[in-house]
């Protein structure tokens, strides 16, 4: 158990895939998901996955990148307002993660005259989102975003802050059934940024789409539950 759990370093996502695993796929990876979770945390619905992030990320034994890609899946998740927006909320987990990298960042980024591009996939791509925003109003010089299989990041007033502010081309890269571009859920308030680029199962093409929301693209999906296109 513990050889499978380590088996990304720090766990890596493996929380995330076993969650997953354990929702949908070949009945033999649910019993195995549910085997090794047992021990962690009660069952891996909504619920499940919210007291895991708590249990791991806020505080009590943050263990990697694993436990905030739970924390930024939940639907039931704090949230916090931004500095610059009282009505943008975004994840408290993933605020707190950027306001620990911020101030080292700014100053390394803002120090050399070379133009950056931010990327990140998935909870990286949620976290990329904000830093590219904060880089760019401190002064960085951001020549794009570009993210990979990015949950959705804040409320529909964070949404409209975020195009409104944005002075860089973001490209929000999806890819099949991807799962993790469905959650948070829209119905939960949460809205995609950038424009998507939605590559089908095989990656042999791809289509431009609209910014936010588009219905023709991912959305388009009727069951996203490849893991393996995330």
């Amino acid at each position: 158990r513990d050889a499978a759990l380590h088996a990304r370093g720090a766990l890596g996502e493996s929380l995330l895939h076993l969650c997953l695993r354990q929702l949908g796929g070949a009945p033999e990876y649910r019993q195995l998901a549910k085997l090794l979770l047992s021990p962690l945390s009660g069952p891996c619905d909504a619920a499940g996955v919210a007291l895991l992030a708590r249990q791991h990320y806020e505080g009590r034994r943050h263990r990697g990148l694993a436990c905030l890609h739970l924390a930024v899946l939940a639907d039931d998740a704090e949230l916090v307002s931004l500095e610059a927006c009282a009505e943008c909320k975004v994840n408290k987990a993933l605020a707190a993660e950027w306001a620990s990298l911020r101030a080292p960042l700014v100053a390394a980024l803002a120090a050399q005259p070379h133009k950056v591009t931010v990327t990140g996939h998935g909870a990286s791509a949620a976290l990329a989102t904000l830093a590219a925003l904060d880089l760019a109003e401190a002064g960085v010089p951001v020549a794009e975003l570009v993210t990979f299989g990015e949950p959705r990041v804040g409320n529909p007033n964070f949404a409209a802050y975020y195009e409104d502010s944005a002075v860089y081309p973001h490209f929000r890269v999806t890819h099949g059934r991807d799962p993790i571009v469905h959650a948070p859920s829209a119905a939960a308030g949460f809205v995609h940024v950038g424009r998507e680029v939605f590559f089908n199962k095989a990656s042999s093409s791809y289509q431009l789409c609209g910014r936010g929301e588009d219905p023709a693209c991912s959305l388009s999906v009727v069951l996203a539950t490849g893991l393996d296109d995330h």
